[in-house]
């Protein structure tokens, strides 16, 4: 009913506590916030899309939401316990669209086309939107099957604007004990930096070459699971996968005072990871005063990223895996217990780290019926860990900046509980309460060093970081309407600062990028033929960088005398209201509407220098048969 064409609209409005910010045409998925600050760099989950580890999350936005069949969400570290490193700050798996098996054969055809128009946020011409796509499906006896393609244009390259080409294919095949499923999808995102629109709208030129050419990101996934039961108490499971991209991105800060930003300037060339994972599940009890399971399994993945021209290539190789372990036990239907360990290596934890890292999850619920009412109480516990970047520990060299080694970087981890409240009334109303209180300790960041004649930076360990919150999520359910809501609030401040850090953090600052809080509301109705939602959703107030005040600086040939930290302001709150419509015409045939951005916002994302997307406004047709 809403819609959705981008990924970043379906998180704000759908998970309390993840913040991500509204990039426009750019397919970079960028999080402000999963609980708080679990990265100065690029603060993504670990991400699967059909059990198959995504190499660079950043680009998650390439991804079509309408090939997507459901998405799964893991806040906080307690994922890590079966999903090992990366899942600092939780886990996503996509599952895709593969068709499913019916009784007798079906084919079903979906077609989506809509046009309209982009406004521009930078004050220059907007441009129009071509949103297209088609898919079929086949259900069979044991066998289903999904295929398509999409096309989405958002505006004028040239003007910030984008375009998305994609195409996925996949097959479920299920036979006696034994299934299997297999997905392929290939895409291609062309864009320019949003970031030249709004340097050119206040007299600016941008400071990097490679920033005036286009972009473009190709990706290719491809994957393959097995499963096979033995009787109604042994489960196995096998995923092999890879997730190649080829990137022709450049840096979008010029001067690079952020160690996100020094990432992205990095991310030219390919990216791949490969990875296999096994999992096996055997029922120990399953009885109704006690219900227990145990399931054991181990996972390898290698991730290789390769830069530079044919004549200077550089690869760097991460390798990582692990086993792990998990209990669950269920007594009376009403107290639920799980605990779970894993034992992770990373190539690039560093001698003085060690070999392993154990990461241990613990959990509980208990549930009561009192009467119409659903009522459950939880509390978790996890740790996680993110290896340092591959790199880290060599010198090197990029047009603009140079990294100084660091062999003592010490790995990202982050640990800490949740407890909450979850009550139901039927369908008609539910509420989560939770509260969360998480450790980050060493999170990296890339330190600016004082250099005449380059940009100088060395990665190096923060300290101690506290992220605590409140998450609120409810729903309530009055016919022929429908309301969804979500509302976090977010503290991440530093703690404590490692010896040895020579940062412009402190002791109590608040961490760049997270806001204060996070709150959407959707209203959604259907009535006879006609369908539709309204969604608002606000961004508190954040730190970030003045960037404007730095090209202006910097394009006056003056020496940043001041230390980075000077730069920092403060943004005020951020707030857009979305509208989508959808009337039946026929059988088959849907007339869809959408406004986005209804107020035509002039403010972007995360700083003055990244716009967001103007008011969109498109009319089109569906036609199922």
């Amino acid at each position: 009913r809403a819609q959705i064409r981008r990924l970043d609209e379906l998180f704000r409005g759908a998970v309390p506590g993840m913040v991500a910010w509204n990039l426009g045409a750019s397919p970079v998925l960028r999080f402000g916030s999963i609980r708080g600050a679990t990265s100065l760099a690029l603060n993504a989950p670990k991400v699967y899309v059909d059990g198959i580890e995504i190499a660079n999350p950043v680009y998650l936005g390439s991804l079509d939401p309408a090939t997507i069949e459901r998405i799964e969400v893991i806040r906080g570290p307690q994922g890590a316990a079966l999903f090992g490193s990366d899942a600092i700050g939780g886990v996503i798996q996509i599952v895709t669209r593969k068709g499913t098996p019916g009784a007798a054969p079906e084919l079903t055809l979906d077609s989506r086309s809509a046009g309209g128009w982009v406004e521009s946020v930078a004050g220059t011409r907007g441009g129009w939107l071509l949103d297209q796509a088609l898919s079929a499906s086949l259900a069979a006896p044991r066998l289903g099957m999904a295929a398509g393609g999409s096309l989405l244009r958002m505006g004028q390259r040239a003007e910030g604007g984008g375009e998305r080409r994609a195409a996925f294919a996949g097959m479920r095949l299920a036979g006696g004990p034994v299934a299997a499923e297999l997905s392929v999808r290939g895409s291609i995102y062309a864009w320019e930096s949003p970031v030249n629109a709004v340097l050119r709208a206040n007299g600016l030129r941008p400071l990097s070459p490679a920033l005036e050419q286009p972009q473009e990101v190709r990706e290719q996934i491809f994957g393959l699971t097995l499963q096979h039961s033995v009787g109604n108490r042994w489960f196995h499971s096998l995923t092999l996968g890879r997730d190649q991209s080829q990137l022709r991105v450049a840096a979008e800060r010029q001067p690079q005072l952020s160690p996100a930003d020094s990432l992205l300037a990095t991310s030219s060339g390919e990216i791949s990871r490969t990875s296999a994972r096994y999992a096996g599940r055997l029922r120990l009890a399953d009885g109704p005063a006690l219900a227990a399971a145990i399931t054991l399994g181990g996972d390898v993945g290698e991730l290789r990223h390769t830069t530079g021209e044919a004549r200077e290539r550089r690869a760097t190789l991460r390798q990582d895996g692990g086993v792990f372990s998990q209990l669950e036990m269920g007594l009376e239907d009403a107290l639920f217990l799980t605990a779970g360990v894993r034992a992770e290596h990373a190539g690039t934890f560093g001698e003085a780290f060690g070999e392993v890292a154990w990461l241990p999850q613990v959990g509980a619920a208990w549930v009561a019926e009192l009467g119409p009412l659903s009522a459950r109480a939880r509390a978790a516990y996890g740790r996680a860990i993110r290896p340092p970047p591959a790199d880290a520990a060599v010198a090197l060299k990029r047009p603009g900046f140079e990294q100084q080694p660091n062999p003592e970087l010490a790995p990202e981890s982050q640990s800490g509980a949740e407890a909450g409240v979850d009550l139901s009334l039927g369908a008609r109303a539910s509420l989560q309460l939770t509260r969360y209180d998480q450790r980050v300790e060493g999170l990296i960041q890339g330190v600016l060093l004082p250099r005449s004649h380059t940009t100088a930076f060395m990665q190096q360990n923060i300290g101690v970081i506290a992220n605590r919150g409140w998450e609120v999520q409810g729903s309530l359910a009055v016919p022929p309407f429908f309301l969804t809501s979500t509302y976090a609030s977010i503290d991440s401040r530093v703690v404590r600062i490692a010896p040895g850090y020579r940062g412009e953090l402190r002791e109590g600052d608040r961490i760049p990028e997270v806001p204060a809080d996070a709150g959407s509301a959707t209203l959604t109705f259907a009535a006879g033929g006609s369908t539709g939602s309204v969604t608002a959703w606000r961004i508190g107030n954040w730190i970030n960088y003045d960037w404007l005040a730095l090209y202006r600086a910097h394009l006056r040939h003056e020496k940043l005398l001041k230390p980075p930290r000077s730069y920092r302001i403060v943004y005020p709150p951020l707030i857009r209201y979305d509208l989508a419509l959808t009337q039946e015409l026929g059988r088959s045939v849907a007339l869809l509407a959408k406004i986005e951005n209804l107020a035509d916002s002039r403010r972007g994302g995360r700083d003055n220098l990244q716009p967001g997307s103007g008011r969109i406004v498109s009319l089109g047709l569906r036609l199922v048969r």
